[in-house]
């Protein structure tokens, strides 16, 4: 679900989603919990990787539950996205709907991912690079935890600019 907020579409976090999200983080800290308790060596090292991991994303996942501004934000000169930061309409070439594991996400192309990349954080910067070196653009737009499906949320981009491509 979406509102318009003026001239801007705004989605905000799905609570619910999150909630199921960091649930499932807890189950998998209990299982590098058990692990590491097992006494043996590459147990307690998976465990402890595990663990490790589980408990960074329940801390992303936790900070998206107080977080009070939306998650993406679509207008008429762009879009804003919390975690990608904000990119111009004349920056991007096209938008195509991709899927991986059963996951489907938008992927931003763009003209120039060079000049996105350079004016990124570092950690955006490696994951960007991290998606390029992959196949993918180092922009990409998932609907998992927002109350919109993908299909509302390319449709809402293309009210904001009818001219963008998006590839199904």
């Amino acid at each position: 679900m979406h509102t318009r907020d003026g001239a801007a579409t705004v989605y905000h976090s799905s609570k619910p989603r999150i909630l199921m999200y960091a649930a499932g983080a807890l189950f998998f800290i209990a299982i590098g919990v058990k692990l590491f308790q097992t006494g043996e060596a590459s147990a307690m090292f998976v465990g402890l990787l595990a663990a490790f991991f589980f408990l960074t994303y329940l801390a992303v996942t936790l900070a998206l539950l107080v977080r009070r501004s939306p998650e993406l934000v679509i207008t008429p000169t762009g879009f804003t996205h919390h975690r990608r930061g904000s990119l111009a309409w004349a920056e991007i070439d096209r938008i195509r709907v991709q899927e991986v594991g059963g996951h489907r996400f938008l992927e931003v192309l763009l003209h120039d991912p060079d000049a996105y990349l350079t004016r990124t954080s570092l950690v955006k910067r490696v994951l960007g690079h991290a998606n390029r070196g992959i196949g993918y653009s180092p922009v990409t737009i998932s609907t998992r935890t927002v109350r919109a499906s993908l299909h509302e949320v390319a449709e809402a981009m293309r009210r904001h600019h009818p001219a963008l491509p998006i590839e199904a």
